[in-house]
């Protein structure tokens, strides 16, 4: 099965046309030779650079919270307390949390104004979308999924978050999908259900219906699309392009003009094709037939997982248009069935503390933009906030914080791993994609090649060690991401020399700064692990950072 999957070869049409009709090369000329010019540097900047409060604003919203349990632990029959019960107690806190929102406004650039290629432009702003949350991530990469079209059967297929840039000028108007590099197409049909594995879609709480049996989600895509435009809205560096700027623009043949930019979301559905055979693709007619055909398709990936060619099985049955990435894992089995588990109660509690210290970072900047939105100065707002962080559970803080959940299996921690460290700068995330140098090694000549950051797990038992690379999704040795001392990098773009040792010791900083969960992880942390044939058995986990240097073969 090769090449584009396009509508005629489909049992159930696409919604909309498959990219290779969406006029994909006079999408990407525009993309490339656009140019963009920013009135101000602070609408660019906020893509890159992460948003944190003062110290001294998140320690007074800390207070405030740690204020709140107290109140409730002195009246343990008044757990419900609502903020206009608790607002008189704590009204001195709450408005010093106030005025120091009010001081702590964000810094601006010196300079006013930027030119920026459209093109270069597209990964930052997919960057900030995907590190807002890790199943917006997960939806941008596409998952699994049964779509509902009114009155008929379920497909099962692709649902993927489309990223769309709306680009108006006085005489046009064009919309571009930004991870397809294509004209938009129409989106999903607004009066489709869609329904997921909750492990898929983990954390989306408009998936998850409770009335629904089994591991399912249901529910329409008007409802998605709000909670997640929601949430991106009240992304600092993401508001005022999804409210929508005004820059000015020169594109191809045309002089310069000015245009609006808005940053928009739709849902992208592609069904799995009927096969070469004729075999027609997996459809449901009801929930529970649904569930069980998710479970069929699990039992079947894990059979997969004791052939040798398990990788390329489970990728020939996928859309190569698909837009997600699929790896091959060595020794499947290991991956699919062993669960582990933290074990030091320090540690859990520390995690807790850092998803705390999370949700208190991304409550203080949505109540930013709303005091800047609506210029009042209402504290119930903020105490509705600290309330919220205050109830936090394990469970709950585990939204966006993966070690908190109680078990996991290990190929569902690696790429949450992953996303940690992505998200936790712009300059990582494109490290981990790696770079072109050109790499002198003490004994050796100048070569040519890539140069990318590596985050290795390392799983220890009392019998086995395993290391594996997150990126890549592969067994690596212990000495994979060590480059001899003293090696020296020159970037062809800037011709600058560096010292590689000099490279992973700023890399490292940027991340341990931005993602201290990472730091905690550097040191090891203990575990136990469940597998098929053994019961919970004592190990540990490590994260370790290097640089691997992949020479060009020309």
């Amino acid at each position: 099965m090769g090449g584009s999957v396009c509508p005629q070869v489909l049992e159930h049409p696409l919604p909309y046309p498959c990219p290779a009709q969406a006029q994909a090369p006079q999408a990407a000329e525009f993309l490339d030779k656009t140019v963009l010019k920013f009135n101000d540097r602070s609408w660019l900047d906020g893509l890159t650079q992460v948003s944190l409060p003062s110290e001294s604003t998140l320690h007074t919203m800390q207070q405030l919270v740690e204020l709140i349990k107290k109140l409730r632990s002195l009246e343990q029959e008044r757990q419900t307390s609502t903020q206009e019960e608790l607002l008189p107690y704590i009204s001195d806190e709450a408005y010093e949390i106030l005025d120091a929102l009010q001081a702590d406004s964000p810094s601006t650039s010196t300079e006013a104004t930027a030119l920026v290629s459209l093109e270069s432009l597209i990964p930052k702003l997919l960057w900030c979308v995907a590190r807002s949350a890790y199943a917006t991530m997960q939806l941008l990469e596409g998952i699994q999924v049964l779509a509902f079209p009114p009155n008929e059967d379920g497909i099962n297929g692709i649902l993927r978050l489309a990223v769309v840039l709306e680009i108006e000028t006085s005489g046009t108007q064009e919309n571009f999908d930004l991870a397809m590099g294509c004209s938009a197409p129409p989106g999903l049909d607004r009066e489709w259900l869609i329904q997921a594995e909750i492990d898929s879609a983990v954390h989306l709480d408009w998936l998850t219906d409770v009335e629904n049996v089994g591991v399912l989600g249901r529910s329409k895509i008007n409802h998605q699309l709000q909670q997640i435009t929601h949430q991106l809205a009240t992304t600092p560096a993401l508001q005022p392009w999804v409210q929508g700027i005004t820059v000015d623009c020169l594109t191809p043949n045309q002089t310069w003009q000015t245009a609006d930019l808005r940053l928009k979301l739709d849902f992208a559905f592609m069904p799995y094709p009927v096969s070469n055979s004729g075999t027609s693709q997996l459809t449901a007619s009801s929930p529970i037939e649904a569930e069980l055909l998710i479970e069929a398709e699990l039992l079947e990936d894990l059979e997969f997982g004791h052939s040798e060619a398990a990788g390329h099985a489970k990728a020939s049955i996928l859309p190569t248009t698909a837009p997600i990435t699929v790896v091959e894992m060595p020794l499947p089995p290991l991956f699919a069935t062993t669960i582990v588990r933290l074990t030091d109660p320090t540690i859990l509690e520390t995690f807790a503390n850092l998803a705390t210290q999370q949700e208190l970072v991304r409550s203080i900047n949505s109540l930013r933009l709303e005091m800047i939105s609506s210029s009042q100065d209402d504290v119930l707002p903020l105490v509705q906030e600290a309330i919220r962080i205050a109830d936090l559970t394990y469970h709950s803080a585990s939204t966006n914080f993966c070690l908190l959940q109680p078990e996991l299996l290990i190929d569902e921690l690696i790429p949450k791993l992953l996303w940690h460290v992505t998200r936790s700068s712009f300059t990582a995330m494109q490290w981990l994609g790696g770079m072109d140098v050109i790499l002198l090694q003490p004994g050796g000549n100048w070569q040519a090649g890539i140069l990318r950051l590596m985050i290795v797990l390392e799983l220890q038992t009392s019998e086995q060690q395993w290391f594996v690379d997150l990126a890549a999704g592969r067994f690596v040795s212990i000495d994979s991401w060590t480059l001899p001392s003293g090696a020296i990098a020159q970037f062809p773009s800037t011709s600058e020399l560096t010292a590689v040792e000099q490279i992973q010791v700023q890399l490292q900083q940027s991340i341990y700064t931005a993602a201290p969960e990472i730091t905690c992880l550097t040191t090891g942390v203990d575990m136990e692990y469940l597998t098929a044939d053994y019961d919970w058995q004592a190990g540990q986990l490590t994260l370790h950072t290097g640089l691997e240097f992949i020479p060009h073969l020309f």
